[in-house]
Formats: structure tokens, C-alpha cells, sequence
């Protein structure tokens, strides 16, 4: 398990992400945060127990005159908490599955964690860094389909359920430090030869 680790969007990445919105005017770009995305995803791999500190103790662990009942209790871990060797790579396989579930392709020769959907509305193209989404598409339809991949930020997920716990999405603004609303995070020309790059690295 020493080799695992996920591999997030580049900056490179997002800014076909972001060419691709910016080359249309009937094109938006939308943004998501995934709250606690490693804690909505199954832990793999081999067994993991850690000890909680006492004050974490539930009640039934204490006998009636408040003495524990255990000297050094350990609990298994069923969730990719942060800062586990694999929990990035569970958590972008998951994330994976999911959007994989809605109709979402990887796109071609890309060991990023960049998705593109084709549908009769138009293209849409979707990153993930870590946590962070962002996608690039007809704003309305584009609203819709990721209205598909969410509940509520704070509810609870479930295991196995096909769905984030995330934000409604909203416009973008800036991304990994990069800023989408002015002029420009391109010069003209950068955005015309992305557009080209992305329609070929969407091809699925």
C-alpha cells in the first residue's frame, strides 16, 4: 500500500476546465467543496485500528463509579480518515465510482481525475482537486447534472450510496489560487489552443 496515492486534477487540468467554459458564452463554470470527502468513503485495503483518547470513551465503556472497564481499547476504522497512506487514493476511486454511476466517463490517456459527459444539452467537463470541484458546461444543464451527484452538505452518506455530501454548486471566482472571473487566467491565443486540447482529450 506504500505505492497508493491519488492523483488530483492538475493546474494544467483545470484550465481546460476552465478554456472550456470560457470559449462558449452560453458556458458557465461551477464549483463544489466535498465536506469531509475522505470520511465518505469506504476504507480498503488491509485493517486499521487506533486508540481514541478518553474523553472520546462512550459511557458504556465506564462502569457506575466512572472506572473504565478496559486499559488501552482499540477501535477498527471503517472510513479513509485523513492521513492514512491510501485514503486519497479510496477517496478518488470512490469518487470515481460515483460519477461513473451518473453517466460520467474518465477522459481518455488522462491519469488525472478529469470526467467529461456528453448528453443532447452539450458537453460538460468536470475536475476534482481533492475535495474541490469544478465544472465547465451549459450553466443550466450543468446545474442540473451536478444537482444529480449531491445531498446536502452535513447529511449523512451512507457507505456504498452514489451521491457526496457537498455545497450546492456555485459560481467560480478562483481556483487552486488562479483567478476565472476577470480578463484572464490565458492569454486569447492559450484559449483558443485549449479549447482544441480539450476536445481531443475528451474523446472517451
Amino acid at each position: 500500500e506504500e505505492g497508493l496515492f491519488g492523483v488530483p486534477t492538475s493546474r494544467d487540468g483545470v484550465r481546460l476546465v476552465i478554456g472550456h467554459a470560457l470559449i462558449n458564452p452560453k458556458h458557465g463554470l461551477l464549483g463544489c467543496d466535498v465536506s469531509g470527502a475522505y470520511l465518505q468513503t469506504e476504507l480498503k485495503g488491509r485493517k486499521v485500528f487506533i486508540h481514541l483518547p478518553r474523553f472520546l470513551w462512550p459511557d458504556s465503556w465506564f462502569d457506575e463509579q466512572g472506572n473504565p472497564l478496559y486499559r488501552s481499547p482499540v477501535m477498527e476504522v471503517f472510513r479513509a480518515i485523513y492521513g492514512l497512506q491510501r485514503s486519497g487514493f479510496d477517496w478518488l476511486d470512490h469518487a470515481n465510482v460515483v460519477v461513473k454511476h451518473h453517466s460520467w466517463n474518465r477522459v481518455r490517456d488522462s491519469a488525472e481525475f478529469m470526467i467529461v459527459k456528453v448528453t443532447g444539452e452539450g458537453t460538460f467537463l468536470f475536475a476534482a482537486y481533492v475535495h474541490d470541484f469544478i465544472a465547465g458546461g451549459p450553466l443550466g444543464p450543468l446545474r442540473a447534472e451536478l444537482e444529480k451527484l449531491r445531498v446536502p452538505k452535513g447529511e449523512h452518506v451512507p457507505a456504498g450510496s452514489m451521491v457526496f455530501a457537498m455545497d450546492e454548486p456555485e459560481a467560480v471566482s478562483r481556483f487552486l489560487g488562479m483567478e476565472v472571473s476577470g480578463p484572464f487566467i490565458l492569454p486569447i491565443g492559450e484559449y483558443l489552443g485549449a479549447g482544441a486540447l480539450v476536445e481531443r482529450r475528451m474523446a472517451v
